[in-house]
């Protein structure tokens, strides 16, 4: 699940959660290459308050991404250069507010994202315990959100943007379950800061 939160002063409040249930897979090489696909499907859920009224949006969301990186050791630290593209689809949604008709359009975004993160991994016996840190560029340039508000009708490009995140991953006897936040920031985007959780099970 993943929490933001938007402030637009004296006009829109706006709170949402993404909550998206994902696969991941990995093949990693002895020399450290690793190729990563995932996949999601979730809802976004979103509210917009305007003084005493409050509407809310649902978009259902897919996914779909592939990673290609390499882990090289650093001082008993995990350094990870990666590279990759993930496609986005969100569905289209309306409400009413006041005397404002909101309508967002359905959106098919393509996203290249490069990053470095660090980690370490410190086993206490069939536990392990993962801190990171990670920082990465996404460009999503040639994505736009189209929204209608009655008759008028606004569009934004979503452009390029930087993501700064912290974390934790703990996994125990095939169960692993992270903690991440951090904040994004782009050349379009307004500082946005996030939460996520996530619990997997391997095999």
């Amino acid at each position: 699940m993943q929490l933001t939160f938007n402030d637009f002063q004296n006009y829109y409040n706006g709170k949402g959660d993404l909550t998206m249930f994902s696969f991941y897979g990995k093949k990693t090489w002895e020399n450290g290459i690793y190729v990563g696909i995932d996949g999601s499907i979730g809802r976004a859920n979103n509210k917009l308050s305007h003084q005493s009224q409050t509407i809310k949006l649902a978009r259902n969301v897919y996914s779909l991404g592939l990673t290609v990186g390499k882990t090289l050791e650093v001082a008993s630290f995990n350094l990870q250069p990666s590279f990759g593209m993930r496609y986005h689809h969100l569905t289209s949604a309306n409400a009413q507010l006041e005397n404002t008709k909101f309508e967002t359009d359905r959106v098919d975004l393509l996203a290249i994202q490069a990053g470095l993160a660090l980690n370490k991994t410190f086993i206490f016996n069939e536990l392990k315990v993962k801190p990171e840190l990670g920082s990465y560029f996404v460009d999503a340039s040639h994505g736009t959100l189209k929204t209608k508000l009655n008759e008028f009708s606004l569009n934004q490009n979503i452009g390029r943007y930087f993501k700064q995140e912290v974390g934790i991953t703990l996994h125990y006897k095939g169960v692993s379950s992270s903690v991440h936040a951090g904040f994004t920031k782009g050349n379009t985007l307004q500082e946005q800061k996030f939460i996520s959780l996530k619990v997997g099970y391997e095999w």
